[in-house]
């Protein structure tokens, strides 16, 4: 029987669990939040998928202490601003095989270091970073059609889509275009403004950030008080590609005499459709095609440097420190 855990319940932990509990695989699972409404939220959500029994298998937790001792694949779905301690506590205590983290990792880019070295320590432990538009379907023809012509350009443009919680997505799907990590960021024309969040006690950023991946440009924008559409944009030398998430629909051209647009419907999965699939790779073949942890800290530590002395200006921070989650 495989124990999974899913740490920190509320909106993205319940879809998660949700997910876990449609694997056909004999499981039992441990959902740990201090927050009793938290807790709540996420057995509500259980109820809503048809498994038979499944409520005999889920064990409500308020604390990491009551975990069983060996953990075959646990969830750290909590805020970025306690990530790390959770991960310190509960590797104290249970022996975890495969953890899979959500973004961002941690607001202080020292803390990339201090979890880095814990890791290393765990040298059986396998650990990745729930970006996962690079196992989308839709993204996976992406990258086929521009095998041969290399990407030059890539752009995210829409209205308050959530640039400071939500542009790792991003940065890590155009790595996986390219192979490469960012560089030279430049928030040059980020709004001079920053809003609190949804979330009390965070941040977010509204303009443009623009940087590379290896011979890739990129522009990241989102639209203060608009209600924009989304889309992503990608150019090559002779290749176009639009891509509308929102509508589902993928368009295609390549520059040449007797080209023509064409476009492709598609859906992209569920959080807990996608946690089904992630998990059950991960416990049956140990692997997945999301990126590892050591890969993720190079996508992530580039945002989160450039973000934080960003907000500093404005709001007084440490430059070290990134308001996001």
């Amino acid at each position: 029987m495989y124990q999974i855990a899913v740490i920190g319940a509320g909106q993205l932990g319940s879809r998660h669990l949700q997910g876990l509990a449609r694997l056909e695989l004999d499981c039992q699972y441990f959902v740990v939040d201090p927050s009793e409404s938290s807790l709540v939220t996420t057995k509500n959500r259980l109820n809503e998928i048809d498994i038979p029994e499944i409520d005999k298998k889920v064990t409500y937790l308020r604390s990491i202490n009551d975990l069983p001792k060996i953990i075959d694949y646990a969830v750290i779905s909590t805020s970025a601003d306690v990530r790390l301690k959770v991960i310190k506590d509960l590797l104290n205590l249970v022996d975890v095989k495969n953890l899979l983290l959500e973004k961002v990792l941690f607001q202080h880019s020292d803390d990339y270091q201090v979890a880095s070295m814990l890791f290393k320590e765990k040298k059986d432990l396998k650990i990745w970073v729930n970006c996962p538009r690079r196992l989308f379907p839709i993204y996976k023809k992406v990258h086929s059609f521009f095998k041969e012509d290399p990407i030059h350009h890539f752009q995210v443009y829409g209205g308050n889509w959530g640039l400071g919680c939500n542009s790792i997505h991003f940065i890590d799907l155009l790595a996986f275009f390219t192979g490469k990590p960012p560089s030279d960021l430049c928030t040059m024309s980020l709004d001079t403004h920053i809003t609190a969040s949804k979330r009390e006690g965070f941040y977010e950023f509204t303009g443009s950030l623009r940087g590379k991946s290896g011979g890739t440009l990129f522009d990241l924008t989102s639209l203060a008080s608009s209600n924009s559409k989304l889309l992503i944009t990608l150019r090559s030398e002779k290749r176009t590609c639009l891509i509308d998430e929102r509508s589902g629909q993928a368009f295609f051209n390549i520059d040449d005499s007797t080209s023509s647009w064409t476009s492709e419907a598609f859906r992209n999965p569920l959080v807990s459709d996608q946690s089904t699939l992630i998990a059950k790779n991960i416990l049956i073949n140990g692997e997945s095609e999301l990126a590892s942890f050591t890969d993720s800290v190079a996508y992530h530590l580039p945002l989160i440097r450039c973000l934080g002395k960003h907000s500093s200006k404005l709001l007084g921070n440490d430059p070290d420190f990134c308001p996001i989650t």
